[in-house]
């Protein structure tokens, strides 16, 4: 666990304590001057990439960053600010309720708000009257910057630590803590150590998350939401809804978006109970309803505003919860947040963020089993490793048939490899909750992770496992179907054949969908490799179930080749940058059980490639985890021989593939965190207990 001294949100400023609160103008089209200027000059003929605003080698060299930050005044900061907009913001989520189109927030005009996209309107706009999220941004977008550039990152440090200051004193704050850009900077936060691949950080930041979103009174609302039903219900038989006398308010109300009331009756209540493991119900919106628990009514009006902020609040739940659901999957923690009902139904082509929302609650559920049923696993191997110690000191003449199948060999070799990893990556240990964000001054958080399962109870516990686990399965196949024939890939004559070493390339309607359908399959290698027989490491549980996931691996492959730009070297347009960075965490699965020569040339090219045009430093950290994952494998001689070609003059150790022995010190890149302090012992080395030996096991304590 991380002392006091290292949490992030701790962080000392003599420049907060000099400098008042700054207040800007306001952030109304009329006022959007300098950034509509800066925006006119730098798109040509309307294609936008991610390089648009970097006109210069060095955009950030020159560039200062102010406590009090304002885009709406200062010419470097608005800079800095428009790349957010138009470039790193459409790159953080490839599944929005609303299109994401940059443009609209420089056309000096009205926007209307189903043009209100999440990322690239809503909150930089939320933004330009709250420097905790401006921080947050900035910090972002110049870390987006000179990762594109290769540059010194030290102004985004800047940035990010301004955040933490402004983000630690909002959650201390009864109101602010509750805002949505309190959330919003907290999760931009985390996607900030994301970018920077420092993913143990990331878990503090989505642990903060949690608590906030654990506070949002949705049950309360949805007794609102229920009243707001029974008005819009009224309205559409033609009748006045009885408000009194107030009828304003009531032309206010029905003007109010009714998107998400007709969602809600759309929703398949039997697939979405059978993804989630039991019955359901949405007659209340927002929240999965018992199907014991009587209906709640409330007769307070809602108004336009609550309504939007309301579904601001989901669209960020949902992202946290993808987020969460990742750092469960590649971690082995269990998950932070309970279920949530999807912001659309399945199978639409106009709503492909509602199939994505179905796939992460099923997974999340499937990651939830897979956290859950590792204790009785490792019970289980240590309960057999005892018994066949014992049979070790008898005669083998009087062993059944059985025991003799199962006798370990005469001379074992003791296991000299790392310890086991339950995830795709080493435990981060315990997750840290900054202090500022926990009211009851304890870190929860993990204490559902303690499960013991007793020998008493291990067969009935195993028993379980595998009904629960046949279950996820058959629900697979379900949401498979639900998916319908819009998400099936186009034909060829629709697109031009591409060949790759996977077989031809699969092509798709939307990005979105050629995602959804690469997590999907991730789902189910990753459903495989975590059934009631498998073991309990990861990575051992990815060899001995590479021939049952050999064709999904080879899909993902497709799919991702489908994906890749024509060109290597020419700039990307950002939506097709989301898709690259959301397409990687299959790759990962997918390419750790590769073979063939040509494949993995392949996988390492291309997630190279994306980190270099996206910036998204993560995709090289993949790389460098499916090289060692192979070379440990043909160690081990469970796979063919493999040299590494890791870029030797990386910064990052992780990423050059240098060793890092007692005597070398710390990593020579700890993404020059002057501003707060990072223990370079807890950096995270991905795959690097690459099938981890069966004996290592034994090192595990359970308590």
């Amino acid at each position: 666990m991380e002392d006091a001294e290292d949490d992030d949100f701790d962080v000392n400023s003599d420049e907060e304590d000099r400098d008042p609160d700054h207040s800007m103008p306001d952030a109304t089209p009329s006022n959007l001057g300098l950034m509509l200027a800066i925006s006119a000059n730098q798109i040509d003929g309307g294609f936008r990439t991610l390089t648009n605003f970097l006109n210069e080698p060095n955009v950030l060299s020159s560039y200062r960053p102010p406590y009090s930050a304002s885009p709406l005044m200062d010419p470097q900061t608005a800079r800095v600010f428009c790349h957010f907009v138009t470039a790193t913001a459409p790159t953080l989520s490839l599944h929005n309720r609303h299109p994401v189109n940059p443009s609209v927030m420089f056309t000096g005009a009205p926007v209307p708000a189903f043009q209100r996209s999440l990322f690239t309107y809503t909150l930089p706009m939320m933004a330009l009257s709250n420097q905790g999220l401006l921080h947050a941004q900035l910090a972002l977008a110049s870390l987006h910057i000179a990762k594109l550039q290769q540059t010194s990152a030290t102004p985004s440090l800047k940035h990010y630590h301004y955040a933490l200051r402004r983000v630690a004193k909002a959650v201390g704050h009864p109101t602010k803590r509750r805002e949505i850009a309190t959330l919003a900077a907290t999760l931009l936060l985390g996607f900030f150590e994301v970018t920077t691949a420092e993913h143990n950080k990331w878990n503090s930041h989505l642990a903060g998350a949690r608590e906030l979103i654990m506070e949002i009174d949705f049950a309360g609302m949805t007794k609102r939401i229920n009243a707001y039903k029974a008005m819009t219900n009224t309205i559409r038989k033609g009748a006045m809804y009885d408000y009194g006398h107030d009828q304003q308010h009531y032309n206010g109300q029905r003007r109010m978006s009714f998107d998400m009331l007709r969602t809600d009756k759309e929703l398949d209540e039997d697939l979405i109970s059978t993804l989630m493991g039991f019955r359901t119900r949405y007659d209340e919106y927002g929240q999965v309803v018992d199907l014991n628990e009587p209906p709640s009514h409330s007769h307070v009006p809602l108004t336009p505003k609550e309504v939007e902020n309301f579904e601001i609040q989901c669209d960020l739940f949902w992202w946290y919860a993808k987020q969460d659901m990742y750092q469960s999957l590649i971690s082995g923690n269990r998950l932070l947040w309970s279920h949530c009902p999807p912001r659309a139904p399945v199978g639409r082509l106009d709503a492909v963020y509602g199939s994505m929302d179905h796939l992460i609650l099923l997974f999340a559920r499937l990651t939830d089993f897979a956290g859950r049923d590792r204790p009785r696993k490792i019970k289980a191997k240590m309960k057999a490793d005892e018994e066949m110690k014992k049979l070790a000191t008898q005669d083998p003449l009087s062993w059944s048939h059985d025991q003799q199948s199962q006798a370990i060999p005469s001379n074992p070799q003791p296991s000299h490899g790392p310890p086991p990893m339950y995830g795709m990556i080493p435990a981060p240990g315990h997750i840290h909750l900054p202090s500022a964000f926990d009211q009851s001054r304890q870190d929860h958080l993990n204490e559902v992770n303690k499960v013991i399962v007793k020998d008493a109870e291990l067969e009935t516990a195993t028993f379980a496992a595998e009904r629960e686990w046949s279950d996820i399965w058959a629900a697979l196949d379900i949401l498979e179907r639900a998916f319908g024939p819009d998400y099936q890939p186009l034909s060829p004559d629709h697109m031009t054949p591409l060949s790759t070493p996977f077989g031809p390339a699969l092509y798709y309607r939307t990005y979105s969908i050629a995602c959804t359908w690469s997590l999907f399959y991730t789902a189910r290698i990753f459903a495989t490799r975590v059934a009631p027989g498998m073991p309990a490491a990861a990575m051992a549980a990815a060899g001995v179930a590479a021939p049952r996931t050999a064709h999904w691996a080879n899909t993902i492959g497709r799919i991702c080749a489908g994906l890749q730009p024509f060109s290597s070297t020419a700039p990307l347009n950002p939506s097709h940058g989301a898709a690259l960075m959301d397409s990687c965490m299959g790759l990962f699965h997918a390419g750790i059980q590769f073979h063939d020569a040509a494949q993995r040339g392949w996988t390492i090219t291309k997630l190279r490639n994306v980190a270099r045009l996206t910036g998204w430093q993560t995709s090289a950290l993949i790389a460098s985890g499916c090289e060692r994952a192979w070379m440990a494998a043909a160690e081990m001689g469970r796979g063919p021989p493999y040299t590494r070609t890791m870029n030797a003059t990386a910064k990052d150790d992780r990423v050059s593939g240098r060793s890092r022995g007692a005597n070398l010190g710390p990593p020579k890149d700890n993404n020059d965190r002057r501003f707060i302090t990072v223990n370079p012992g807890t950096r995270v080395y991905w795959a690097m207990g690459i099938l981890s030996a069966d004996e290592d096991m034994k090192q595990l304590k359970l308590d």
